[in-house]
């Protein structure tokens, strides 16, 4: 796979033909919950376009209510995000952004865990957030109300839990 947030998840999208929703804020100012323990650990990711490799995902809770995320490919230097879980009546989104770009873009991420051990990363979808007025209350009350379409999320990576 390309790299995760701006740099990582625009080409990514691009190779997929994925349209990622890209914000200048992020849900809530600050982090509300608390991280995630099942995301914690290495990760072996693949997207679904056949051409990329395998890649390691790791997520720490560097800080309270904080993940230091590391997208790693074989060969190169890892990139570097972080990110916060935002709750939206009946789900979850993770703000992520790229700590080196110099265009703090945020991205959000839904997950699932349809097995223990496997992990499906999915992004908001740009088409249903069209037209909307760019505050954190409006896109929030517009994923709140899409919520069960399927066209809110596109998928953009599965993961394995890497085994110690």
């Amino acid at each position: 796979m390309r790299a995760i947030v701006p740099r990582t998840i625009l080409l990514s999208m691009a190779v997929l033909g994925i349209g990622c929703y890209e914000s200048e804020f992020p849900l809530d100012p600050a982090p509300q919950i608390q991280t995630d323990s099942r995301l914690m650990g290495a990760w072996r990711c693949v997207s679904p376009d056949a051409g990329d490799e395998a890649f390691t995902l790791t997520v720490d809770g560097s800080r309270d209510r904080t993940y230091a995320i590391t997208w790693k490919e074989s060969g190169k230097p890892p990139d570097r995000f972080e990110g916060y879980a935002s709750s939206l009546k009946a789900t979850t989104l993770v703000n992520v952004r790229d700590v080196a770009a110099t265009q703090k873009r945020w991205y959000f991420i839904h997950y699932v865990f349809p097995r223990p051990n496997v992990l499906l990363i999915r992004v908001i979808h740009e088409g249903l957030l069209k037209g909307v007025v760019q505050s954190p209350a409006t896109v929030r009350r517009t994923i709140e109300r899409e919520q069960l379409n399927p066209s809110l999320y596109e998928d953009l990576i599965v993961c394995v839990r890497r085994q110690p």
